[in-house]
């Protein structure tokens, strides 16, 4: 009778064991899964933040000389377009640089958290 019994909790015990084992699998796989979705949602935002700060200032430097003659933002002709760009996109704060020489002008946006 006392064999029977030591083999009740040994099977119990073995039994517990995989139980625990598969539920923290399956709470892996689940914490995994929305990690994932947390971190394409926040990237796809991040695309679509920096895409429309891009066309904001090709909207701003539409029809305007720069970019032939001089990269400079700063040059007094440009004034107009300076304040034209985007200062917030979505409640993120936006840096627009130029840099190189015409007709190589380099843009670099940076969207940044507040």
């Amino acid at each position: 009778m006392n064999n029977s019994r030591g083999q009740s909790l040994a099977t119990t015990l073995v039994m517990l064991t995989v139980v625990m084992m598969v539920t923290t699998m399956i709470t892996r796989v689940m914490l995994n899964r929305y990690t994932m979705t947390t971190r394409t949602t926040s990237s796809m935002r991040g695309k679509f933040l920096s895409q429309s700060a891009q066309h904001q200032t090709y909207a701003c430097l539409e029809g305007s000389m720069f970019g032939q003659t001089t990269c400079n933002i700063d040059d007094p002709q440009f004034a107009a377009i300076k304040g034209c760009l985007p200062k917030t996109v979505g409640g993120k704060d936006v840096t627009v640089t130029f840099s190189g020489t015409p007709p190589l002008c380099k843009m670099t946006i940076t969207v940044a958290d507040k």
